[in-house]
């Protein structure tokens, strides 16, 4: 039995009355419904009738809506409901994750690029008042995976970066804040998805392995993040997708002194992560709720079990909310079958609801339109003013080669803009930024050859996919050539199967055209015609992913990256680039020297068959600690001599490093 009067939950006898008598008042039907978070796309009536007729959920998710509709959201839900609902959002970035007219601030992972902690407050400030406005009382946010996952552009700008210790600082300011102004935040992606197998996103089953082949790593840099969230006392965690791997890819991990089982189950069924690491001994209080899709699409290490089978060990290994299903009647099920105790499902009924106890979250929250809209838009004129200051601290100067920067203006500089994405130039970006250089005046050249100084903005292209496979993750900026596909669902190889269960990794034998920068060539031949002529060439490179930047570096006298391609970012790397703002901000990820570092090597059994592919570099390592775990003959492959790029002007392009005037 919980004790409610204790810690952490310190109830007043009358709120563990409620609960006592709330849950005695409900039907197993009742209390299997509450453990639902329901995703509404579109928060339309017609959502809510369909969904109402199912089930009484105890958590809401809103995609992004209109104000006025969130609110309507709200009201229809709370009419509906006997108990209090959760009403979450996905609020890693600002208001934006829940209303269209929300205030994006800024990535996570530009927030830590300032090395201010003060701007993850003023992020999280932002996210809550305009959330609650609407509702709002549980945040999706923040991610503490560490970004170790270099080929996963899902979640690379999502995080704070591959620092841990940064990520421990600028996550602990998140949740604080948010949590003082009403919500509960949801950390995720227990216990750090930066651990998936060659950085593969685990979304998809290439992405379902967590390997630790370095000893000591989880404690070390994994879960320095969460365990700070915990001592804050985080209302609630959000499991990851993929599982632990048990064979030669790993090594044994431990967490003050315990080693870790490994029961190779996805982290929300896993009670040896959620009850015994999280719960037992880092002391987690709150409640945990399941990531979306987890019993009909990652349903990783229970591919052979029921639905009633799976709902059963979910609960029964810790997890107190089930996100984006509607399937209370699997659950109703397993308490029938005897898959599922009854004190199970009381248990994550009381962990959800004490989560609205701590919020103060049982009296209707303010739901009047224009008072809602009144608090949006007095924070919105605020946080724009942040998201400024942001894009400026974030700018980070990688190098300066004999003091490019800041430009002059007094000389009337005549400079030519161009502009490479994966796609082809960007127009709006072109015109963009040709005005700012006129504003602050200079002569902006159609033509190259009237040029003194050359600046490209680069923007790579993040993530290739092609129908249901997708690519390595390509780091490098490359202007077309081929890849393997790999595949996503089973591997039909037996000794894949084998080692890896149903789903493991394959290859389709097909080939991929993958474009990172359309014209990087063209850059490069422009910019060695600009030096002949004894001009300058600037750049700017759009940091989505720890680009492996030798194609681009090189043919630079400065360069510069951003974590962003906001109008407003614009403006901001302008005024870094002429002298307005001294630039202060330093890298958020570690860039890789070559390809050679994070190669893939196919690892075969005797019959030829393939078993799994090993990273030259361990992927539960962050960049700047890597070099002690690489073989000396991949490092001997390096230019740098090392997993971190370095310029010929002795800069390393390590996390935490960035230049300044």
């Amino acid at each position: 039995m919980i004790d409610l009067a204790a810690k952490p939950f310190y109830l007043k006898p009358e709120d563990i009355e409620w609960v006592n008598t709330t849950l005695a008042g409900m039907t197993t039907e009742e209390k299997a419904g509450q453990l639902f978070c329901v995703l509404f796309k579109e928060c339309k009536p017609e959502e809510f009738e369909y969904v109402f007729n199912i089930l009484k959920p105890g958590g809401c998710m809103y995609r992004v809506v209109p104000t006025e509709r969130a609110i309507a959201a709200t009201q229809n839900i709370y009419s509906r409901s006997k108990v209090p609902p959760l009403i979450a959002a996905n609020l890693e970035k600002g208001g934006n994750g829940i209303v269209t007219e929300g205030t994006l601030v800024g990535a996570p992972m530009e927030i830590a690029a300032t090395d201010d902690i003060g701007m993850a407050t003023k992020m999280a400030h932002a996210c809550a008042a305009e959330a609650s406005a609407v509702g709002a009382n549980w945040a999706f946010a923040p991610i503490i995976d560490i970004d170790t996952n270099y080929r996963n552009p899902i979640t690379n700008t999502r995080t704070f970066g591959s620092d841990s210790e940064r990520v421990r600082r600028m996550g602990r300011a998140y949740v604080e804040e948010v949590q003082k102004m009403g919500l509960a935040a949801s950390i995720k992606h227990f216990p750090g998805d930066g651990a998936a197998e060659n950085g593969f996103e685990s979304h998809t089953s290439q992405g379902q392995w967590r390997l630790y082949p370095t000893a000591g790593s989880l404690e070390k840099y994994q879960l320095v993040g969460f365990q700070a969230a915990v001592d804050a006392g985080v209302g609630a965690i959000m499991p990851c997708y993929s599982r632990d791997a048990a064979d030669v890819r790993s090594v044994p991990q431990t967490y003050r002194g315990h080693e870790i089982d490994v029961k190779q189950l996805g982290s929300a069924y896993n009670s040896e992560i959620i009850t015994t690491l999280l719960r037992d001994i880092m002391g987690f209080k709150g409640f945990v709720n399941s990531d979306s899709g987890i019993t009909l699409t990652q349903t990783y290490g229970v591919e052979s079990l029921t639905s009633i089978q799976r709902f059963a060990l979910l609960i029964k290994a810790g997890t107190d909310a089930i996100g984006a299903e509607l399937a209370p009647e699997y659950i109703v099920s397993a308490v029938e079958f005897g898959l599922l105790d009854k004190a199970d499902l009381d248990r994550a009924n009381i962990n959800r609801a004490t989560a609205l106890f701590k919020q103060g979250r049982f009296e209707n929250p303010y739901l009047d339109y224009e008072q809602a809209d009144v608090v949006r838009a007095t924070n919105m004129e605020t946080a724009h003013d942040q998201a400024y200051s942001l894009h400026l601290k974030a700018t980070v100067l990688m190098k300066n080669h004999e003091n490019t920067l800041p430009l002059s203006k007094d000389a009337g500089t005549k400079v030519y803009i161009a502009s490479y994405t994966g796609t082809g130039e960007n127009e709006a970006t072109l015109k963009a930024l040709a005005e700012l250089f006129v504003q602050q005046g200079f002569t902006v050249c159609e033509d190259m050859d009237d040029a003194d100084v050359v600046y490209f903005y680069v923007q790579p292209k993040a993530t290739i996919k092609a129908g249901a496979s997708e690519t390595e993750g390509v780091l490098s900026l490359v202007d077309g050539f081929e890849v393997a596909q790999r595949q996503l669902g089973g591997g039909t190889d037996a000794a894949v199967t084998a080692m890896f269960g149903a789903g493991g990794q394959g290859k389709t034998g097909e080939m991929v055209d993958v474009t990172t920068v359309e014209g990087i060539k063209k850059l490069q031949k422009a910019a060695n015609k600009m030096h002949e002529k004894g001009g300058k060439v600037i750049a700017t490179i759009v940091c989505t992913s720890p680009w492996i930047l030798d194609t681009l570096e090189p043919y630079c006298d400065a360069l510069l990256a951003q974590y962003t391609t906001l109008s407003n970012a614009y403006s901001a790397q302008v005024d870094v680039i002429v002298g307005n703002y001294n630039p202060t901000g330093k890298l958020s990820v570690t860039m890789p020297s070559c390809e050679a570092v994070i190669a893939l090597t196919e690892v075969r059994d005797a019959d030829g068959n393939l078993l799994y592919e090993e990273c030259a570099s361990p992927n539960d390592v962050p960049g700047y600690d890597k070099d002690q775990y690489i073989a000396p003959e991949v490092l001997a492959q390096s230019p740098s001599g090392s997993y971190i790029y370095k310029d010929a002007d002795g800069n390393s392009y390590v996390s935490g490093f960035g230049l300044s005037y």
